[in-house]
Order: structure tokens, then sequence, then C-alpha cells
């Protein structure tokens, strides 16, 4: 059975993301979960990331495709091989260090077919999260992993805010999408 992708006007969308118990994080329920996220995301070439709300499940939990880091890795292409990196698995996850570098992208959601938009994004991000096998953990990265992690920094929006608005300079920007919430991040 395939799992969908819910799309916007989901409840799971617009609600915080509730934090997973940690003595929960290798129960069945919750490695069903991340299985089921990964299975999803990897039927979308154009994915990089995927948190669980848009799976419909209101969780802190967001993956990372392991493709991005693959050489042959075109967004919208997938690979022209078999993925050799495995996902990252971020549970309960808290930025704890934004660059103040940051750059224009562009950027779509899974959960807002079709609509892409301009997102101003630090270049370089820090994470602290459990992996799935409830192992804490810090990681920092650029590109891609930084832009997925940053999206979800915004405490105010809580999860899925996925209007498009107009900035200053005239693009149409996210206001966020899959965002989970977090006490400890700072608000975007």
């Amino acid at each position: 059975m395939s799992i969908k992708i819910v799309q916007k006007g989901h409840p799971a969308l617009h609600r915080p993301a509730d934090t997973v118990p940690i003595h929960e994080i290798t129960s069945k329920k919750i490695q069903k979960v991340i299985a089921d996220m990964k299975k999803a995301l990897a039927t979308q070439s154009d994915g990089v990331g995927l948190a669980a709300p848009q799976i419909g499940i209101p969780l802190r939990i967001f993956i990372v495709s392991g493709r991005i880091f693959d050489e042959s890795f075109e967004r919208g292409k997938g690979t022209s091989e078999a993925q050799q990196t495995p996902d990252l698995v971020f549970i309960n996850p808290e930025i704890t260090k934004l660059s103040k570098k940051a750059a224009w992208l562009s950027e779509g959601c899974l959960s807002v077919r079709p609509l892409y938009g301009e997102v101003k994004r630090s270049l370089n991000a820090t994470v602290r999260a459990y992996d799935e096998h409830g192992v804490l953990f810090e990681r920092g990265g650029g590109g891609l992993l930084a832009a997925d992690a940053g999206r979800r920094r915004y405490p105010g929006a809580g999860v899925g805010r996925y209007c498009l608005r107009p900035e200053s300079h005239g693009k149409r920007t996210w206001a966020g999408c899959h965002i989970v919430k977090s006490a400890h991040s700072q608000g975007g």
C-alpha cells in the first residue's frame, strides 16, 4: 500500500506537531511512522524532505532524503542510480544555530502541489535531534540540508502554514509549509 502525502487543508498540517516521548522513539508505532515517511518520500523525485504531518501524523519528526548527498542526484529528476546514502531522521528537532548569511531559494512543498516560491533561507544550519534509534545527535550542514531544516523553524506558525505572500522586493515567498513547532526555535 502506498503512503499518501496529504495536501493543504488536511488537519495535521494546521496544528502544532506533538513532541515524541523519547522512550517511544524505538516503539513499533514510531518506527512505522518513520518507515511510512521514507516510503512516501522515495516516491517523489523532486522531494528532498518530509515531515510526519505531511502523511497526516502530527508528530515532530522529519526526514531528509539521503539522495541529496548522492553525486548523481538532480532535484526533480532523482538519481541515475540506487540511493547510496540512508535518509536522515530528525525527531524532536531543535535548530541550535543558523548562519546570518542567507539567500533567496526557489522552494516547493510536497503538501502544496504544484506551488513554488522564493524563500529567504540561511545558508547553513545546525540541528539537534534524536535519530530513529533514540540517540541524540547534532548535525550541521548547508545547501538543501540547511534549507530543509530552516523551513521547520517558525514557532509562531505551527504546522502547515502554506500560504504564499508578497515580500517587499516583489518575490512570492513561502510563509512556511511543514513546519515543526519548537519552543526553543527562533522566530522567522
